[in-house]
């Protein structure tokens, strides 16, 4: 037994023998050591450093020249060679604030392939918002998605040949009611803050049962609810453009909270810079937003989230001598909250509920003095349990939507208008791996409104199938209702749901850091609405006579090279013939282009600590009608907006950020006003600021580690 110990001991002794042993050391770019960074060799030794940084190389006997791999959490990857020759070895790291390594995150490339997920792409916060075209929006970035489009004069999505109502949005499963608020240059805004926001889904044409009251699709957005999810951190920001504000997080092991102030101020803008606006009081608004997660265990939680703003302003434009005012004054409270609850190791429960109230006023119409004061109370209760399993999950769920609606009026005398619903939905959604690549969905929803008494069952399936590890192949079709606008039931309740049947085939293929998506799309509609000019409120005879259909094709392109750079292609073509409104037949509707184009790219520049980015956008315009007559048309020239952004961080506590709203000043035609006493003669109307720009400075407290954290949510908060 001696003679076979020593023998063990030889042999694990003669790889030693002759190797070299070289010590090293790693400080960052201020000469102070860094620790806690794993070093490691093809060979297989490794090593740790120290709080003085210090580490220890084995070379191997044969061996001249040896890679040492050098990774920490809280800075960039770095290889380098070791050679025999060398007694020691001095490296330096660079942290990720430097490096600007962590301001971009990329979504998981290959996604997740069922729940209908294969219809739009998956995209983080951060990667919407980052997006140029999206100047510092959350809705406004995912306008470049496939089948997506965005008027500029409008700011709201236009989700495969739908119109903006036509789509819902969800916070952790809950409606978000009224998600837009007013902002500058006159467009619509997501009026909540992107930083909450873990991750955003958009589903169009086809989505699941779970969801209703939307012709053309919808958007789930979801808070974080992870442990340290948020960093500790306050921020104080500030523009010479108007306003400021501050944002503050903190994450314990239990819960985290999230809290933000704002006050945007547009006077020194307006005093500057012109514009076809003239201000009689310049936009201000007013933004509070809190969120907070409770974290019960691994698989439980509480997510709440409170926003408030106050927007107001007045301006007056001149559109074919006539003036037209408007007094912007709008408050706006939403709150909501939603819990996970893992029941057992297969049943999850989830209970949520909301309550927003919004109140707007209009005065001074084109100078006759009239006055449109709306206000709108809506609250989401739903509840649903999960069961699930290896291959088969299973949706079960109820949910009520409460709506009071009143809009005043003072034209020649004062008018109320109002009405309440109660919208009552029951779903069932059954998902099967029938193989490993074959994914099935089937879905039933179950529909009763108490103001237009009226009851719907509307099916729904959808198949996912991989037909390789980097190919997928899906397509829905499905049954899907939703109420009349307000406009409409204001004024008659005599009416029934609109519908549509929507079939779509999409085809996606990834690989490495590359996604190419291609889209079809077919959408046959039923009972829209339609009425005849006249009557009391310039509508009568209002039905559900409309009809139609839509189609359209979409490629979507995007790649990140070199781990700084990324981009984005999308085309668009839509095609739709809709009887709907006034139109005495079904035309192509003037808030649709045939053909669009968007393109955007973003790029990390380490040595400069800066980020760049440039976007693109445009279409061939769009056919409007005079008073709704489809045989009298004008079509829009083409349209194209190029924009900008620039952020550079100074030091470890500053940052700033600049953006330019279509920089080469087009004015692009959203609009025709006509003349009702010159048949010749139509004004055209576009964004009342051809050009805008933004300027943001911050400044923010925070360790290393948190700051990390934030830097990559930071591009969200750009305004």
């Amino acid at each position: 037994m001696k003679h076979i110990k020593l023998f063990i001991l030889f042999l694990f002794a003669i790889p030693l023998y002759g190797q070299k042993i070289i010590p090293g050391r790693v400080l960052d770019e201020n000469n102070k050591p860094v620790e806690k960074v794993f070093i490691a060799t093809y060979t297989g030794h490794s090593s740790v450093t120290g709080t003085d940084g210090r580490f220890m190389i084995t070379m191997p006997e044969d061996s001249s020249v040896l890679t040492v791999f050098f990774t920490c959490a809280t800075y960039r990857p770095k290889q380098l060679n070791l050679y025999v020759e060398e007694d020691s070895m001095l490296v330096r790291m660079i942290d990720l604030v430097t490096e600007l390594g962590g301001v971009t995150i990329t979504a998981d490339k290959y996604s997740r392939y069922s729940n209908y997920s294969a219809q739009i792409p998956p995209i983080s916060s951060d990667e919407v918002s980052i997006d140029p075209n999206a100047f510092g929006d959350l809705l406004g970035g995912l306008s470049g998605m496939p089948g997506v489009q965005s008027n500029a004069d409008d700011g709201q999505l236009i989700i495969q040949g739908g119109d903006t109502d036509e789509s819902i949005y969800y916070i952790d499963g809950l409606i978000a009611f009224e998600p837009y608020e007013k902002g500058i240059n006159g467009s619509n805004r997501f009026k909540f803050g992107n930083g909450i926001f873990s991750g955003t889904s958009l589903h169009a044409s086809g989505f699941s049962a779970a969801y209703g009251n939307a012709l053309s699709g919808t958007v789930q957005l979801e808070t974080s609810s992870k442990q340290n999810s948020f960093p500790k951190l306050l921020e104080l920001w500030a523009s010479p453009m108007g306003g400021g504000g501050l944002y503050g997080s903190l994450s314990k092991e239990k819960i985290s909270v999230m809290l933000g102030v704002s006050d945007m101020n547009l006077t020194p803008y307006y005093k500057v810079m012109p514009s076809e606006a003239k201000w009689d009081k310049y936009y201000n608004n007013v933004y509070v937003s809190y969120f907070m997660v409770n974290r019960f265990n691994k698989h439980s939680n509480l997510r709440t989230t409170v926003h408030y703003n106050h927007a107001r302003g007045q301006y007056h434009r001149s559109i074919d001598s006539m003036v037209y005012r408007e007094n912007i004054d709008d408050h706006d409270f939403f709150l909501n909250t939603a819990g996970d609850i893992r029941l057992t190791d297969n049943w999850n429960l989830y209970v949520g509920g909301n309550i927003s109230f919004r109140q707007s006023k209009l005065i001074d119409y084109f100078y006759m003095s009239d006055s449109l004061c709306d206000r709108k109370i809506h609250s989401h209760l739903k509840a649903e349990v999960n069961y699930f399993k290896s291959k088969i999950s299973n949706r079960i769920g109820v949910e009520n939507v409460l709506s009071n609606i009143e809009e005043k009026y003072h034209f020649f005398g004062d008018t109320t208008l109002s009405f309440n619903n109660s919208q009552i939905a029951v779903f069932d959604e059954l998902s099967l791996y029938i193989t490993h690549n074959l994914n099935l969905n089937i879905g039933a929803r179950y529909e009763y409104s108490t103001l237009l008494k009226e009851h719907n069952i509307v099916p729904r399936a959808y198949v996912g199938y991989k037909i390789h590890e980097h190919h997928l192949l899906s397509a829905s079709t499905g049954l899907y209702n939703q109420l009349p606008s307000n406009t409409f039931l204001l004024i008659s309740k005599d009416l029934r749901s609109r519908r549509s049947f929507n079939s779509t085939l999409s085809y996606r293929f990834t690989t490495g850091n590359y996604m190419l998506q291609i889209d079809g799309f077919y959408k046959k509609y039923d009972r829209l609405i339609t009425y005849e000019n006249g009557g009391e409120w310039g509508m009568s005879n209002i039905g559900n006579n409309g009809y139609g259909h839509a189609e359209g094709a979409s490629v979507f392109f995007k790649g990140t090279s070199f781990k700084i750079w990324n981009y984005y292609l999308t085309y668009n073509y839509t095609n739709a013939h809709l009887l709907v409104n006034n139109y005495t037949h079904a035309v192509m509707p003037s808030y649709l282009s045939h053909h669009n184009f968007k393109a955007s790219t973003t790029l990390m520049i380490p040595p400069l600590r800066s980020i760049v980015g440039v976007g693109l956008f445009v279409d061939d315009g769009a056919t409007f009608y005079r008073y709704g007559n489809a045989d009298e048309s004008t079509k829009s020239p083409y349209r194209l907006g190029l924009n900008a952004e620039w952020g550079v961080m100074i030091g470890h506590f500053a940052s700033i950020f600049f953006l330019a709203q279509n920089v080469t000043a087009r004015k692009n035609v959203y609009g025709y006003v006509y003349s009702r006493t010159n048949p010749e003669y139509k004004h055209s109307y576009s964004t009342f600021d051809q050009i805008f720009f933004w300027l943001n400075f911050n400044v923010t407290f925070a360790s290393k580690e948190d700051k990390i954290k934030h830097f990559k949510n930071q591009m969200n908060n750009n305004l």
